[in-house]
């Protein structure tokens, strides 16, 4: 006798909820395509679950595909592009669908379990991890389908794992699946360090990535949103923030910023560090971020004036200005960012020879969500900049002329005497 017919046979209608929901629809759309209310939906799913022994639609998918009850679905693959970029990531990426089924893997998740990111595809988790590891992956899951979000470790081959889980959403505010950025913390006990970990990969998803890549904007509109969430817990600024974009309607592109703003904003822990690192961390993604007819030169003072302070928020402070720099020359011109010292102070200065700053704007420009860019720009970048240089006593000035051009100075105070580096 077949396994499934030594199974107790599910009805036709249970059987078409359970294929539907199979290919991830959500339970409005079973009820739209099948002419039942979403109750009846959910009287059918019961069903199906309790004939099949399991307690949710994804265990459910995977028992009645075992069971050849219902086909197989393959999700359609990311683009070329998006792949690329989750690809490139040091941490695991993945997203799935209202069935649990892996509809995006980047390489570096998908090795974690033997497979390449294609194979991986279509799979739940009970195909790929051992029953009881499958067990905490999937609650995690259904957590992070009920309340947006689910923080989690997870021990896999010996490495343990910090998973940061989003609900995904449609359009019109639906949960559609899951989405999770994963890091290995094996070696890094301290849990602040760990999210840090975390957040800094979705940081350069922001920096590096194009907005209009489809899977690639999905991801951070989830992550997003909780972020946004986690802004008032404790920062009155952050708060201010968010409740700025909130209260203006705010885009996709605004809010990619809105998140880069919130990981560079936060107190990671200060150490010793020098501008000329920070510059040369970010060169690469400048590089890539420079517009047509931009010249970029970059001074580097030869003796490293030794700061304490946080390397990420240097390095954010450095990306920030020079951002803002090349937007301020549409139409080409030249962007100088150099490091100097003075008897006291390690400074940063980044130089653009664009429009420059009318007198009567000066005074607002590190005000929170001011901004003269448009309704795409978000106005937190210099107030950043400046949030960072107040909260490691440094000193900020601006020095800008119409149509000559603006230099902004970040000083930091220098912890001990210069050291010679080599270039």
């Amino acid at each position: 006798m077949s396994e499934d017919r030594q199974h107790p046979a599910l009805t036709p209608r249970e059987l078409e909820v359970l294929k539907l929901r199979s290919t991830g629809a959500p339970v409005k759309q079973v009820a739209s395509e099948l002419g039942i209310t979403t109750h009846a939906v959910h009287k059918y799913s019961t069903g199906a679950y309790r004939k099949l022994g399991v307690a949710n639609i994804g265990t459910a998918v995977t028992a009645a595909r075992r069971l050849n009850l219902i086909p197989a679905v393959s999700p359609q693959p990311a683009t070329v592009a998006d792949q690329q970029i989750f690809d490139s990531l040091p941490a695991a990426i993945y997203a799935k669908d209202l069935a649990g089924r892996y509809t995006l893997c980047n390489r570096v998740a998908a090795a974690r379990v033997g497979l390449t990111a294609v194979e991986m595809l279509g799979k739940t988790v009970e195909d790929i991890l051992d029953f009881a590891v499958a067990k905490q992956v999937r609650a995690a899951d259904e957590r992070a389908l009920k309340d947006g979000k689910a923080d989690f470790s997870v021990i896999i081959e010996g490495h343990t794992y910090l998973d940061r889980k989003r609900a995904l959403y449609t359009e019109d505010g639906e949960v559609r699946g899951v989405c999770g950025v994963s890091v290995d913390v094996t070696d890094t006990p301290d849990p602040g360090k760990q999210y840090a970990m975390v957040l800094d990969v979705l940081s350069s998803l922001i920096r590096t990535t194009d907005p209009t890549l489809p899977e690639v904007s999905s991801f951070l509109d989830a992550q997003i949103r909780e972020l946004w969430q986690e802004a008032g817990d404790g920062s009155v600024d952050l708060a201010i923030s968010r409740e700025h974009f909130i209260r203006t309607s705010t885009d996709r592109s605004r809010a990619r910023s809105m998140l880069e703003f919130l990981v560079n904003s936060r107190h990671s822990d200060p150490a010793p560090a020098t501008w000329n690192a920070a510059v040369r961390e970010v060169a690469d993604v400048l590089r890539s971020e420079r517009k047509a007819g931009v010249h970029v030169v970059a001074h580097l003072h030869l003796f490293e004036g030794v700061v304490f302070a946080s390397r990420q928020r240097m390095s954010a402070t450095v990306m920030n200005l020079a951002l803002n720099a090349m937007d301020a020359m549409p139409d080409g011109g030249k962007l100088s960012i150099a490091t100097y010292e003075t008897d006291t102070h390690s400074c940063l200065a980044v130089q653009d020879s664009g429009v420059g700053i009318l007198p009567q704007v000066m005074q607002h420009i590190f005000e929170p969500g001011f901004t003269t860019k448009g309704e795409r720009a978000t106005g937190l970048g210099l107030f950043a900049v400046k949030r960072f240089a107040d909260d490691a006593h440094g000193q900020t000035s601006v020095e800008s002329a119409p149509s000559v051009g603006t230099k902004i100075t970040v000083c930091l105070p220098l912890l001990r005497e210069s050291v010679v580096t080599g270039q």
